[in-house]
């Protein structure tokens, strides 16, 4: 069988978002507050391009972890962000970082009803901001 040789493009870009606060120290998604699905897949998949997290108050060293939920039968732990110490003020920024691959391949990609969820370790509020598009 030949391969498909046609690429393919977003039809449409997505991006979803959501806030997490509440403390879980458990990299077992089954465990402790996961926050519910912050981008699910569309009916042709979604790739998810980016990844941006924003601490909106202080925080203190930490980890903020995502994980891919598949069609909400089995979710697995993919990523594990370090979330460093930072008190904001009027000349120092709240922590941020954003994951994307250098290689041009997507960060993830989702099947039709898969979906990600995040959980951070510390009760401190992070914003989780997931880009892409759906195929």
């Amino acid at each position: 069988m030949a391969a498909n040789s046609n690429p393919i493009f977003k039809s449409n870009y997505r991006v979803g978002s959501v806030e997490v606060a509440t403390a879980n120290t458990s990299r077992d998604t089954g465990t402790g507050v996961w926050s519910g699905a912050i981008l699910t897949g569309g009916d042709n998949g979604t790739i998810i391009e980016r990844v941006v997290v924003k601490a909106l108050n202080a925080t203190t060293a930490g980890m903020i972890r995502l994980a891919l939920n598949q069609a909400g039968s089995n979710a697995y732990l993919v990523a594990e962000i370090p979330v460093g110490a930072a008190t904001p003020s009027a000349t120092v920024q709240s922590f941020e970082v954003e994951l994307v691959r250098t290689d041009g391949l997507p960060w993830l990609t989702l099947s039709k009803g898969d979906y990600v969820m995040a959980a951070t370790a510390n009760a401190e509020a992070i914003r989780i901001f997931l880009l892409g598009g759906d195929l």
